[in-house]
């Protein structure tokens, strides 16, 4: 299961007879890691008495015998915990409109580039296999590093009032991330690549100056 929130502005321009489009934006994604299953779980319990002889008359003991035993039992394990992702991000665009309806309602496609600042990051994940669950933050990971991803954009908007508009859009893009082991000589330092692919809804109004 995962969640997404975000905030921001931006302003639309023409320049050389094109349409342009830049924004500023808060997002936080939070994604749950839930997961569950049976482990198997050995261990050596030193100098555990396994066997004892006794007097069949009075039953004192006669012998003991010691030794190591180990010991093997299965548990179930169940791991519910959400990782979240800041980022502030820069829409930089390319737009094109088109007008139906008179000069009403418009619908339009934007592309270009999408600027990702990480703020923050923080979580689980299994490093060495499913066996070993190890935690991740913002130190594991280049700070303030900043990654651009192609971006896709469709929309719609509704003239209602004069300078005033509803607008409705989707969008599309993909971010990658990766964790670098820590400087410090851990035994569960993290180190992954991954990637993300992001497609969200935005419901808005604007004002033309």
């Amino acid at each position: 299961m995962s969640a997404y929130w975000s905030t921001g502005g931006s302003i639309e321009f023409n320049r050389w007879r094109q349409t342009w489009g830049v924004a500023v934006e808060w997002n936080e994604f939070i994604q749950q890691l839930n997961c569950s299953g049976l482990a198997t779980v050995e261990t050596t319990q030193e100098d555990a008495v396994f066997q004892v002889v006794l007097d069949p008359i009075n039953g004192d003991a006669l012998e003991t015998a010691l030794g190591n035993v180990t010991l093997s039992f299965t548990v179930h394990r169940r791991i519910v915990h959400f990782n979240r992702l800041r980022t502030i991000e820069v829409p930089l665009e390319w737009r094109k409109s088109l007008g139906l309806g008179g000069s009403q309602l418009s619908i339009g496609a934007a592309v270009g580039g999408l600027v990702h600042w990480r703020k923050g990051m923080s979580g689980l994940t299994f490093t060495g296999g499913e066996a070993v669950v190890a935690a991740y933050d913002h130190a594991n990971f280049l700070s303030g590093r900043v990654v651009i991803a192609p971006l896709l954009r469709g929309y719609m908007a509704w003239r209602f009032s004069g300078e005033w508009s509803a607008w409705i859009s989707w969008r599309m893009s993909m971010l990658r991330h990766g964790a670098r082991p820590s400087v410090q000589p851990e035994t569960e330092a993290v180190s992954f690549e991954g990637g993300m692919v992001t497609g969200n809804i935005h419901v808005s109004n604007s004002r033309a100056f």
